[in-house]
């Protein structure tokens, strides 16, 4: 039978465990997934299923030499991929933000209603936010790593 003296130093080890597996490592897991999530976004060209709307480059080719291949290019991702290549994660104590650090993503993410002439509205295509597809996934992710560094 254990003793108190024997008990005491496995509890203060699990706890510290714990605290670690709260503070640092879970949240990192949640960044992590959260980042797939919104890359495979990307890749589907939408918001957890809800598409985003189209763009003039597919619905109007420009026309000359190269252009063509414009209107091939999935949305939001351009020539260069660098808006979906931006998405990263800080991990805080006990706490993930998801961030995009280029200056046009919140404007995709959120739409603009002006700026750009008279009648000009960016249409909203959501990559980031809160839906109960990612909280399902961030939670299982939490309780697993959890679970992982506690055995």
């Amino acid at each position: 039978m254990a003793t108190e003296n024997e008990f005491t130093p496995f509890m203060a080890k699990l706890v510290k465990r714990y605290i670690k597996a709260v503070n640092r490592d879970a949240p990192r897991r949640a960044g992590q997934v959260a980042v797939r999530f919104i890359k495979e976004n990307f890749d589907k060209e939408g918001f957890f299923g809800q598409q985003w709307p189209n763009v003039k480059r597919r619905t109007n080719p420009p026309k000359g030499k190269g252009k063509k291949a414009a209107a091939n290019h999935r949305i939001l991702t351009g020539d260069t991929g660098n808006l979906r290549r931006s998405i990263q994660f800080e991990v805080g104590n006990a706490e993930v933000t998801v961030f995009s650090d280029l200056p046009y993503s919140a404007v995709h993410n959120e739409g603009l209603r002006a700026g750009r002439g008279k009648g000009f509205q960016m249409p909203r295509r959501q990559f980031i936010g809160d839906h109960p597809k990612l909280a399902e996934a961030l939670t299982k992710a939490v309780q697993d790593e959890i679970t992982k560094k506690l055995k």
